[in-house]
Order: structure tokens, then C-alpha cells, then sequence
């Protein structure tokens, strides 16, 4: 059993409530040794000489609020776990491997247009603790998915549950959804762009931190870290130059209002006519790019900020910049031929689409072009396209879709791309 017995009265430096309060404490801690008694007090006081080691001096207020309502503080004084150590050794070392929640990273990038062919990136670390103060502590920035599934679960070495409420969020630990408490720092996107690259230059910037893999996950390390409780700090992670590529990318949605199972879904899908102005930047180093908020500048000239995904070494990652508004985009389609037909005992319109799709460069140098065109049918033809078709619903009558043209495009031309598809529409 664990008896607290409130201390304020051993701080008096005389009289009788003093005594009675000491010799009452004495007389259980003896009269009892299994158990153990602790004086606690918002006060400041003194041990009664002399006590048995089952007597001991428990924590005071951790905080203000503790502080200011002591009968609260002290619930919470008595929950806290202690640690008996066998042997009566003079010191012991104590080492503690848990899930704490309150310390957080947030990374964020920042990118130096230097030339047309190079890019320098350093990413940064924002450390939040409102958790603990740090003491020249190892702390390690995670890149990638950490998998706790029981880090709500509290250890059954803790006092603040009893053993079927233990066994009960053991239970219920494992049908938690991802979107947890740590999701907002564990979490990290693992799709990437993956196109072509180019060449490299930089910052000049302080060195960055060694990291290491761990099976899937990747740690940024940095030792020494002192960090008061409440306190934020900011640390350069890695810098380097990454070989980058200026495209001029037009994705183009379907606007046919038409679903996989024939169905007109009766919404107006709004066709996008403009042009985004992109950097495309390689990773050749050894070290993953972390998902994390990108700024862009060109010397003091602030360019985008956008979202620079998971990029891992080898792969690309796209940073959107800005609308090319010098870049003009046109789009059209006509319905070319129909006619009926009967499939599973379902009658359907087939429908063959003419599309052209026209890009007119007004700018004075020759630029890279990025066309994407999704739709809902059957690509018949594309010519200079890459078609595609993705595996959606297997009962689905009609399929999703993808053409993707890459080109160069000369000051002041203009290209035209043309496809063609079939599509069904329930009658």
C-alpha cells in the first residue's frame, strides 16, 4: 500500500504539530513495513531523523497549477511511478525506454535558383518541446513512417490504471486509425515523381548531419542538444546542390462528365487552361528528401513556396513555382461518331472523341513541356503520346485513362496535339 501523509506541518520550527506530525509518521512506517508511506507537502520541511527506509520524502508541485491547487497535485504526486532498487546499492542507474508525446520536428526547405541547371537546398529542423528540458541529449529526426501501434497504451508499470483498464487499451490499441497523435510528425508521403533530370551549384552553408538507415526509416542525427522545456530551436539538417529542370507543365482533367460505369454524374467539370511553371529537381545525394514545405528564392527575390514530397536518393521531385501566364493553353473536343451497342444486357452509346490540345510558347526562350491528359474511356490513338490505363473497378465499362507528352517548345511556336478515344454512355 502507498500512504501519502501531508508534510506542511514539520516546516513550523516549533510546537506541538510538528512533533505529533513526525511521531505519527515514524510509529506506521515502523508499525507497517510492507507498506510505503511518503511525506508530501507544497512546502518546504524536514525529515524526521531516524526514519525507516519504507519512509520517504515525496515530489512537491511540478507547476504552477499544481502549485495553486495542492489537493489536485497531490492525486498526481501519489501516481507517479518509483523505483526500488535491490541490494541497498549507495547510487543506481536508471535508463527508460518509452513513447513521450511533446517533442516534435517540423522540417522545412528552402531553394536557390542559382542558374538555370542548379538548385541549392538545405532543409532545416524546427524542434518543439513542450515535453521535458533536453541536456546534451541525442536526438534524431525520423524520415519516413514509424509504426507504434500501441502508443496510446500506457505500461502496466504505471499506477495510473488498473490491470483491466490496462488489458482493455490493449485491446482497443490495435483498432486506432492512422490519424493518430503522432500522425502529424510520423506520417511521411512515400509517392514520388519519378520523370527525367539535368546538371549542379549552391549555398554555402554549415555542415550538415551525418543520418543512417534503419530498414525503411532514415535518421537525421544530431548530439548535444540542450532544449529547455517550452523552448523551440532551429538546426540545419543537410545542404547540397541538386542538378534541377525548369518544366512548363499542363495537366488536363476530363470534362466528358462521364463515370466508369456509364453514368452521367451531371457536374460540370471545369477545364483547367492554364500552365504551371515547375522545377524538377534530382536527388543525387545518399540522403532522402522528406516531405516538408519548400520556399524558393532567386538571390533576396522571393519566387513560390509549395510542397516538396518524399524524394528518395535517385529519384525526382517537382516544385510548383508559378503560373506561366506567357505560356497560352487551348483545349477542345468534338464528338466525331455514335452508335448503339448491347453489353451483359445493357445498352450503351459508343461515343469516338476528336481532342486537340494547342500550346503556344510567348516566351523568349525555348522551354520544356509537360502534358498530361486524363480521361474516362479508351485512348484509341495519340500520336508522339504515351498512353496509359489504369486498373480501377473490374466491373467497371469504362477505364481510367492517361496520355503524356514531353516536348521542347521554340520561342514563339505553337504545337498542336491530337487524340482520340471511344467511351460508353448508359441509354
Amino acid at each position: 500500500m502507498r500512504v501519502a501523509i501531508e508534510a506542511a506541518s514539520l516546516g513550523l520550527s516549533s510546537g506541538g504539530l510538528a512533533r505529533y506530525t513526525g511521531e505519527l509518521s515514524l510509529a506506521l512506517a515502523r508499525s507497517f513495513p510492507d507498506d510505503e508511506f511518503f511525506l508530501v507537502s507544497d512546502q518546504p520541511f524536514r525529515m524526521p531523523d531516524d526514519a525507516p527506509a519504507n519512509l520517504r520524502r515525496g515530489g512537491g508541485p511540478r507547476n504552477a497549477v499544481e502549485r495553486r491547487w495542492w489537493i489536485w497535485g497531490l492525486d498526481r504526486e501519489m501516481a507517479r511511478t518509483k523505483f526500488h532498487v535491490g541490494g541497498e546499492p549507495s547510487h543506481a542507474e536508471i535508463t527508460l525506454a518509452c513513447l513521450e508525446k511533446g517533442i516534435v520536428w517540423s522540417p522545412s526547405y528552402r531553394i536557390g535558383l542559382s542558374d538555370e541547371t542548379n538548385a541549392a537546398i538545405e532543409l532545416d529542423a524546427i524542434l518543439a518541446d513542450d515535453q521535458e528540458d533536453l541536456d546534451n541529449a541525442d536526438v534524431s529526426f525520423v524520415v519516413g513512417y514509424p509504426h507504434f501501434l500501441f502508443a496510446d497504451v500506457l505500461s502496466p508499470i504505471s499506477l495510473q490504471q488498473s490491470v483491466a483498464g490496462f488489458v482493455q487499451a490493449l485491446m482497443s490499441g490495435g483498432e486506432r486509425g492512422r490519424g493518430g497523435p503522432f500522425a502529424n510528425v510520423m506520417s511521411q508521403s512515400v509517392a514520388y515523381n519519378a520523370p527525367g533530370g539535368a546538371p549542379e551549384a549552391g549555398y554555402s552553408i554549415g555542415p550538415g548531419m551525418p543520418g543512417e538507415q534503419n530498414e525503411d526509416l532514415y535518421l537525421y542525427k544530431k548530439t548535444g542538444v540542450t532544449l529547455k522545456k517550452g523552448d523551440r530551436a532551429r538546426f540545419s539538417i543537410f545542404s547540397s546542390t541538386a542538378p534541377c529542370e525548369h518544366i512548363y507543365q499542363w495537366d488536363v482533367g476530363d470534362a466528358m462528365n462521364v463515370d466508369e460505369n456509364a453514368n452521367r454524374t451531371g457536374q460540370n467539370a471545369k477545364a483547367e487552361d492554364f500552365v504551371w511553371h515547375n522545377l524538377r529537381l534530382k536527388n543525387t545525394g545518399k540522403q532522402p528528401w522528406t516531405t516538408a514545405p519548400a520556399f524558393a528564392a532567386n538571390g533576396e527575390l522571393p519566387l513560390a513556396q509549395d510542397t516538396l514530397s518524399y524524394t528518395p536518393p535517385g529519384g525526382q521531385g517537382t516544385l510548383k513555382l508559378t503560373v506561366a501566364t506567357e505560356v497560352r493553353a487551348e483545349q477542345s473536343q468534338i464528338e466525331k461518331s455514335r452508335h448503339q451497342i448491347n453489353e451483359a444486357g445493357y445498352n450503351y452509346d459508343e461515343v469516338t472523341v476528336d481532342g486537340k490540345l494547342r500550346l503556344t510558347n510567348g516566351k523568349n526562350k525555348e522551354i520544356a513541356m509537360l502534358v498530361n491528359k486524363s480521361l474516362v474511356g479508351e485512348v484509341l490513338e495519340a500520336p508522339d503520346g504515351e498512353k496509359s490505363k489504369g486498373a480501377g473497378n473490374l466491373t467497371a465499362v469504362n477505364a481510367h485513362s492517361d496520355i503524356r507528352w514531353e516536348f521542347k517548345l521554340a520561342p514563339g511556336q505553337a504545337r498542336e496535339l491530337t487524340y482520340q478515344y471511344k467511351v460508353l454512355l448508359r441509354r
